[in-house]
């Protein structure tokens, strides 16, 4: 029997979630795929465009290398193609996949396009 690991954690996915001020700390409760993520808020800025980044440490990805080993900055997804199918990996370990160009995603209700670059 093998299982696979879910990496992230998806929304409809049943888990615990405990909060202490800004820093968050969710379980999942899924035997399969069980996995930790632990959301640390780094700073949040004034003014018009607010940015509040986090790093995000995902126990299933410890083994992924860097500073902190299974921590990601929360601004940098990974954009995969294969054949005509788009995966975008985000810094949580979720994986939301879209079938081509301009096809809706029913998760994340958002698409891919292209944009053409006049040089």
């Amino acid at each position: 029997m093998s299982v696979t690991l879910n990496q992230g954690l998806k929304p409809y996915q049943e888990a615990i979630i405990h909060e202490i001020g800004s820093l968050k700390t969710i379980v999942n409760l899924c035997p399969s795929a069980s996995n930790i993520i632990v959301e640390i808020p780094l700073f949040k800025t004034l003014g018009v465009s607010v940015m509040s980044p986090s790093l995000i440490y995902n126990y299933q990805l410890r083994g992924s290398g860097g500073y902190i080993e299974g921590a990601k900055f929360s601004y940098f997804p990974t954009l995969c193609k294969e054949g005509n199918n788009f995966y975008i990996t985000n810094p949580d370990g979720t994986i939301d996949s879209y079938n081509g160009y301009n096809t809706i995603n029913s998760e994340t209700n958002s698409y891919i396009y292209i944009i053409p670059m006049v040089v």
